[in-house]
């Protein structure tokens, strides 16, 4: 256990380690008519090896003209629905579609709406990926649900970086917020030391902050702090999911399976990466909540989708 007093001590070993290392119930519950879809590994073609038909339907649906392979379809969702460089998801603009619930369903199919759940009971690792300060939260939430149902995992692996914090969603308030919905702040938790800058300094905190049972508790954590990197204009980036597992590889875990926690409607895309960067002898499972309420964001759908299109081509060698 991460005990609060000792909180700063973590705070500054991270920051000089690079490579090193409830969802609330309330969430689950209030997702209108929603469905939980049992893991099961994503793919962009059908059993005959031609693209899937609803991903064709998307693709018409919104005016994508392709050859019918998937490198072209990549090459023009590349190219239309890629948010732009150097831009975070919540700074992309919407924008209206007029046939929206045919929209949404398609989405649904493709299997970036409904809830997705694990298949197993136990795994050698559950990975939680690095996200904003609310992402995170609803993930571990949900990661703590799945463990009072009866999933079990032997370590816990925090993926996260030193991205800065964003002043406007991620400050102190908001760290400090015992009335938040996304996972609320444990009765006996009292803040001491140093306030994060980081995502994994936040990461810690989170945790630290978060009501689970003992057994839980008690799991080991490892901590990836991944840094910075350089894009190829010579601005800082943050490290991608690649970035943070490739710096977990360097600890040389032992392989095993994984449980990743995501949320949708990041799930299949992020399944992609991370099949794509861990050897082969790693099992992997992705699992997420739901898209929260009526929540839909169109462009971060469709970036999102264009990013798994991109990444199965990579992970297929197509």
């Amino acid at each position: 256990m991460i005990a609060t007093r000792f909180l700063s001590f973590f705070l500054v070993t991270l920051s000089l380690c690079s490579s090193c290392t409830f969802f609330a119930q309330k969430n689950v519950d209030d997702v209108k008519n929603e469905s939980v879809q049992p893991f099961k590994s994503p793919s962009v073609f059908d059993s005959a090896g031609k693209l899937n038909t609803d991903l064709l339907s998307l693709l018409d649906l919104m005016n994508i003209q392709h050859d019918g392979s998937l490198a072209d379809v990549v090459t023009k969702t590349q190219a239309q629905w890629l948010r732009q460089v150097g831009k975070e998801r919540w700074e992309m603009p919407e924008f209206v579609v007029d046939q929206l619930d045919q929209f949404l369903s398609l989405l649904d199919r493709l299997g970036c709406i409904t809830q997705v759940a694990p298949a197993q009971q136990h795994y050698d690792y559950a990975l939680l990926l690095g996200a904003t300060l609310a992402r995170m939260r609803t993930r571990l939430g949900y990661l703590i649900t799945l463990w009072n149902q009866g999933i079990r995992f032997d370590k816990l692996v925090l993926l996260g970086g030193q991205r800065i914090l964003e002043k406007d969603f991620e400050g102190l308030d908001a760290l400090l917020d015992r009335e938040n919905i996304d996972l609320p702040i444990r009765k006996d938790w009292q803040f001491s030391g140093t306030l994060p800058t980081t995502e994994m300094q936040m990461m810690v905190l989170v945790y630290d902050q978060a009501e689970m049972p003992k057994e839980m508790r008690n799991v080991p954590v490892v901590m990836v702090d991944s840094p910075m990197r350089q894009r190829s204009d010579g601005m800082p980036t943050r490290p991608t999911t690649i970035d943070t597992i490739t710096d977990w590889l360097k600890t040389s875990p032992l392989a095993g399976s994984c449980l990743v926690l995501s949320n949708q409607p990041f799930v299949q895309y992020q399944h992609s990466v991370v099949k794509t960067a861990l050897p082969e002898q790693f099992f992997v499972e992705t699992v997420g909540h739901a898209v929260e309420g009526e929540n839909h964001h169109k462009a971060v759908y469709l970036d999102t989708v264009a990013r798994w299109l991109y990444q199965e081509n990579k992970r297929l060698g197509r």
